[in-house]
């Protein structure tokens, strides 16, 4: 069997939005392969956008990606590094402290759940006679009914950071990018069951995705994906802490201040190949507010994208 139709045949066959973030497993296949091909074209490429929950979706994309890289020169616009304020606190100490704050968080009401949340790619732009000049994040609002039907729909945000050129393509703030809706049971999920409610059942849960042997940024990236799909109550927050207390290479990053303006405090780990991971967590809920990754260079594909630099976002806003 070639490498292809084991991807194919491993894939999940759940078909989500161009706008989802590629979850772990899908973005770590990509970039395996797409690490080892060649490019003989310029691509304008927005990673992990044109994505789709699950690795099948990932597969539209390689064909591309495979045929067409190369990396002569890259170029691309990020948010500015979040600052930090650190502190002397411990990551055990942190976590025992936010899981204790978490545990009035209520999980979902009702017999729907609705994560909105905004979120930005880095657009990537292999051309030398080609630059991203501006970032523009936006909306999504995922609701999933009890019988895993349910809508997702995306608007285009704020430009945040940059100038849109005049001669530029920039979607009005506000407006309508895309709306999907799915019958029962077809609702896109990497993680299709409620998480559990102990570190060592989460640890299998995330490794039933993850594989056997993951870092703790896979860790780190699995906590995000599991958030854009789950509203977690308190006693399922105590486990994600509970389970990152016992992680080795986690860092307090400090207080600061995530994309939307709030307070919060960060946790980092170096630990996933060419990527810094890092953390937000609201202080007095003990909600995870944001989720940011960093390039830190060391991967041929992006071999002329600067390091560090910004390579994507999430932050959350209302659970319900």
């Amino acid at each position: 069997m070639d490498e292809l139709e084991r991807l194919v045949r491993g894939a999940r066959p759940d078909i989500g939005s161009r706008f989802d973030p590629l979850p772990f497993r899908a973005e770590a296949e990509l970039d395996a392969i797409v690490a080892r091909s060649t490019i003989d074209r310029p691509l304008r490429w927005r990673v992990p956008a044109l994505a789709v929950s699950g690795l099948a979706g990932a597969l539209a994309i390689l064909f591309t990606a495979v045929s067409v890289f190369h990396a002569p020169q890259a170029s691309m616009a990020a948010p500015p590094a979040l600052e930090f304020a650190a502190t002397e606190e411990s990551v055990g100490h942190l976590m025992s402290r936010l899981s204790s704050a978490a545990e009035s968080l209520p999980g979902a009401s009702g017999s729907a759940e609705r994560i909105d949340y905004e979120a930005w790619y880095s657009e990537v732009i292999v051309d030398e006679d080609h630059a991203v000049h501006y970032v523009q994040p936006y909306t999504v609002s995922r609701v999933r009914n009890a019988d895993f039907s349910g809508s997702q729909t995306t608007w285009a945000g704020d430009i945040r950071w940059g100038t849109v050129p005049a001669d530029d393509d920039a979607d009005e703030p506000g407006t309508l990018l895309e709306e999907l809706t799915f019958n029962a049971g077809e609702f896109p999920l990497v993680y299709t069951t409620p998480p559990p409610r102990s570190a060592s059942s989460l640890r299998d849960y995330f490794q039933a995705v993850l594989g056997d042997s993951p870092s703790t940024g896979d860790y780190f990236r699995a906590i995000h994906d599991l958030s854009l799909e789950w509203v977690l109550d308190g006693p399922q927050m105590a486990a994600v802490y509970e389970l990152v207390a016992e992680l080795p290479d986690v860092t307090v990053a400090g207080t600061t201040t995530d994309r939307l303006g709030r307070a919060g405090v960060g946790i980092e780990t170096a630990t996933r190949v060419g990527f810094r991971d890092v953390l937000i967590f609201d202080e007095n809920t003990g909600g995870l507010l944001s989720a940011e990754e960093t390039y830190l260079g060391g991967l041929d594909w992006l071999k002329n994208t600067p390091s560090p630099t910004v390579f994507s976002y999430v932050s959350w806003k209302e659970l319900y």
